[in-house]
């Protein structure tokens, strides 16, 4: 489940919401998660705040995705 902190996030920057889109789609792997926030923060078109609520959103889902 996503933290409120983290849809904030998403209501208010485009590549957050890519991302977690990304996540929820399965287009990428965590490691794919991992080169794509990597990517987007060398950029400066996230924040490292928002990296790090991104990939613990990543992980979690993944890691659900694991357990079933």
């Amino acid at each position: 489940m996503m933290s409120e902190k983290l849809q904030g996030m998403v209501q208010q920057n485009i590549f957050v919401r890519i991302a977690v889109a990304a996540v929820d789609q399965k287009t990428q792997d965590l490691q794919g998660m991992q080169e794509l926030t990597a990517l987007y923060l060398a950029m400066s078109w996230i924040g490292a705040d928002e990296a790090a609520e991104v990939l613990a959103y990543a992980q979690q889902q993944f890691a659900l995705t694991l357990e079933v």
